[in-house]
Protein backbone atom coordinates (compact mmCIF):
# COMPACT_ATOMS: atom_id res chain seq x y z
CA UNK A 1 0.00 0.00 0.00
CA UNK A 2 1.19 3.61 -0.89
CA UNK A 3 -0.19 7.03 -0.60
CA UNK A 4 1.08 9.53 -3.39
CA UNK A 5 1.62 12.12 -0.47
CA UNK A 6 4.00 10.03 1.39
CA UNK A 7 7.46 10.98 1.17
CA UNK A 8 9.18 7.87 1.63
CA UNK A 9 6.80 6.04 -1.30
CA UNK A 10 8.15 8.73 -3.39
CA UNK A 11 11.63 8.00 -2.53
CA UNK A 12 11.10 4.48 -3.34
CA UNK A 13 9.19 5.27 -6.68
CA UNK A 14 12.04 6.75 -7.95
CA UNK A 15 14.61 4.54 -6.24
CA UNK A 16 12.91 1.45 -7.78
CA UNK A 17 11.23 2.39 -10.93
CA UNK A 18 13.55 1.49 -13.68
CA UNK A 19 14.59 -1.93 -12.03
CA UNK A 20 11.09 -2.97 -10.72
CA UNK A 21 9.49 -2.18 -13.92
CA UNK A 22 12.34 -4.36 -15.84
CA UNK A 23 11.13 -7.52 -13.19
CA UNK A 24 7.86 -7.24 -14.23
CA UNK A 25 8.23 -6.29 -17.87
CA UNK A 26 10.10 -9.49 -17.88
CA UNK A 27 7.83 -11.82 -16.31
CA UNK A 28 9.88 -12.29 -13.24
CA UNK A 29 7.58 -10.33 -10.76
CA UNK A 30 3.63 -9.54 -10.49
CA UNK A 31 3.54 -5.73 -9.16
CA UNK A 32 0.18 -5.05 -7.72
CA UNK A 33 -0.09 -1.18 -6.76
CA UNK A 34 -2.60 -0.46 -3.72
CA UNK A 35 -3.45 3.69 -2.60
CA UNK A 36 -3.80 3.85 0.73
CA UNK A 37 -5.08 7.35 1.92
CA UNK A 38 -2.84 7.68 4.58
CA UNK A 39 -3.14 11.61 4.71
CA UNK A 40 -6.92 11.60 3.93
CA UNK A 41 -8.11 14.26 1.17
CA UNK A 42 -4.92 15.22 0.39
CA UNK A 43 -3.90 12.21 -0.91
CA UNK A 44 -7.65 11.83 -3.15
CA UNK A 45 -6.51 14.13 -6.01
CA UNK A 46 -2.96 12.28 -7.25
CA UNK A 47 -4.77 8.98 -6.81
CA UNK A 48 -8.23 10.07 -9.06
CA UNK A 49 -5.76 12.01 -11.43
CA UNK A 50 -3.49 9.30 -11.94
CA UNK A 51 -6.06 6.89 -13.44
CA UNK A 52 -8.03 9.03 -15.29
CA UNK A 53 -7.09 7.81 -18.53
CA UNK A 54 -7.05 4.12 -17.65
CA UNK A 55 -4.74 1.37 -16.47
CA UNK A 56 -2.18 2.06 -19.47
CA UNK A 57 -1.37 4.82 -18.11
CA UNK A 58 -1.74 5.03 -14.64
CA UNK A 59 1.98 3.72 -13.61
CA UNK A 60 3.88 6.65 -15.55
CA UNK A 61 1.23 8.83 -13.98
CA UNK A 62 1.63 7.81 -10.29
CA UNK A 63 5.47 7.72 -11.25
CA UNK A 64 5.73 11.03 -11.98
CA UNK A 65 3.57 12.40 -9.57
CA UNK A 66 5.90 10.89 -7.06
CA UNK A 67 9.13 12.43 -8.66
CA UNK A 68 7.76 15.58 -8.73
CA UNK A 69 6.12 15.40 -5.51
CA UNK A 70 7.88 18.17 -3.77
CA UNK A 71 7.16 20.62 -5.49
CA UNK A 72 3.18 19.78 -6.13
CA UNK A 73 3.22 18.97 -2.60
CA UNK A 74 4.94 22.00 -1.22
CA UNK A 75 2.22 23.80 -2.46
CA UNK A 76 -0.53 22.88 0.25
CA UNK A 77 1.42 25.92 2.33
CA UNK A 78 -0.91 28.27 -0.12
CA UNK A 79 -4.10 27.28 1.40
CA UNK A 80 -5.47 30.31 3.42
CA UNK A 81 -6.76 29.99 6.40
CA UNK A 82 -10.39 31.60 4.56
CA UNK A 83 -9.84 28.33 2.30
CA UNK A 84 -10.13 26.15 4.99
CA UNK A 85 -12.63 27.73 6.55
CA UNK A 86 -14.91 27.57 3.08
CA UNK A 87 -13.76 24.27 2.60
CA UNK A 88 -15.39 22.74 6.43
CA UNK A 89 -18.14 20.81 5.12
CA UNK A 90 -18.06 20.06 1.97
CA UNK A 91 -18.09 17.02 0.05
CA UNK A 92 -14.63 15.28 -0.63
CA UNK A 93 -15.54 15.42 -4.73
CA UNK A 94 -15.32 19.32 -4.05
CA UNK A 95 -12.69 19.00 -1.97
CA UNK A 96 -10.70 16.86 -4.03
CA UNK A 97 -10.87 19.38 -6.99
CA UNK A 98 -10.33 22.62 -4.60
CA UNK A 99 -7.02 20.54 -3.42
CA UNK A 100 -5.90 19.83 -7.44
CA UNK A 101 -6.44 23.44 -8.26
CA UNK A 102 -4.05 23.96 -5.66
CA UNK A 103 -1.85 21.62 -5.97
CA UNK A 104 -1.71 22.28 -10.11
CA UNK A 105 -2.54 18.95 -10.52
CA UNK A 106 -4.73 19.55 -13.55
CA UNK A 107 -2.31 21.31 -15.52
CA UNK A 108 0.55 18.47 -13.95
CA UNK A 109 -2.21 15.56 -15.77
CA UNK A 110 -2.74 17.70 -18.79
CA UNK A 111 0.85 17.70 -19.86
CA UNK A 112 1.05 13.91 -19.59
CA UNK A 113 -2.11 13.67 -21.79
CA UNK A 114 -5.08 13.57 -19.63
CA UNK A 115 -7.67 16.30 -21.13
CA UNK A 116 -8.56 19.26 -18.60
CA UNK A 117 -12.46 18.19 -18.82
CA UNK A 118 -11.56 14.68 -18.32
CA UNK A 119 -9.06 15.70 -15.32
CA UNK A 120 -12.03 17.51 -14.00
CA UNK A 121 -14.67 14.73 -14.39
CA UNK A 122 -12.71 12.36 -13.23
CA UNK A 123 -12.07 14.55 -9.57
CA UNK A 124 -15.55 14.45 -9.17
CA UNK A 125 -16.18 10.69 -10.05
CA UNK A 126 -18.08 9.23 -6.96
CA UNK A 127 -17.73 5.77 -8.04
CA UNK A 128 -14.09 6.00 -7.90
CA UNK A 129 -13.81 8.31 -4.46
CA UNK A 130 -15.76 5.50 -2.76
CA UNK A 131 -13.66 3.40 -4.12
CA UNK A 132 -10.45 4.97 -2.73
CA UNK A 133 -11.96 5.58 0.93
CA UNK A 134 -13.50 1.95 1.19
CA UNK A 135 -10.09 0.08 -0.06
CA UNK A 136 -8.57 2.82 3.02
CA UNK A 137 -11.36 1.63 5.60
CA UNK A 138 -10.70 -2.15 4.49
CA UNK A 139 -6.96 -1.73 4.73
CA UNK A 140 -6.97 0.18 7.77
CA UNK A 141 -9.37 -2.09 9.86
CA UNK A 142 -7.63 -5.36 8.78
CA UNK A 143 -4.51 -4.38 10.65
CA UNK A 144 -2.26 -4.96 7.84
CA UNK A 145 -1.23 -1.61 6.55
CA UNK A 146 0.09 0.37 9.68
CA UNK A 147 1.54 3.05 7.39
CA UNK A 148 3.16 3.60 3.69
CA UNK A 149 4.77 2.50 2.24
CA UNK A 150 3.85 -0.86 3.35
CA UNK A 151 4.63 -4.31 1.30
CA UNK A 152 3.23 -7.83 0.79
CA UNK A 153 5.10 -10.25 -0.55
CA UNK A 154 2.72 -13.60 -1.20
CA UNK A 155 0.38 -12.09 1.51
CA UNK A 156 2.68 -11.48 3.74
CA UNK A 157 3.66 -7.95 5.55
CA UNK A 158 7.06 -7.19 4.43
CA UNK A 159 9.26 -5.18 7.24
CA UNK A 160 12.07 -3.58 4.26
CA UNK A 161 10.46 -0.17 3.11
CA UNK A 162 13.91 0.81 0.93
CA UNK A 163 14.38 -0.38 -2.51
CA UNK A 164 17.89 -1.93 -2.13
CA UNK A 165 16.20 -4.01 0.78
CA UNK A 166 13.03 -4.56 -1.14
CA UNK A 167 15.17 -5.71 -3.99
CA UNK A 168 16.88 -8.44 -2.06
CA UNK A 169 14.01 -9.96 -0.38
CA UNK A 170 12.76 -10.12 -4.28
CA UNK A 171 15.98 -12.06 -5.61
CA UNK A 172 16.01 -14.17 -2.61
CA UNK A 173 12.29 -15.18 -2.99
CA UNK A 174 13.56 -16.07 -7.05
CA UNK A 175 13.39 -12.71 -9.10
CA UNK A 176 15.58 -12.18 -11.47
Amino acid sequence: MTSITCPGCAQFSVQSTEELNGLVNNGNVSFEFRPFMVHGIQDMPGFLLAQCNGPETFFPLIEALFADQQNWLGKISTITPAEQQQMQGKGPAEMSKFLAGKFGLVDFVKTRGVAEDKANSCLGDQAAIDGLIKSTEAASKSGTVPGTPTFLLNGTKMTQQGWPEVKAVLKNAGAR
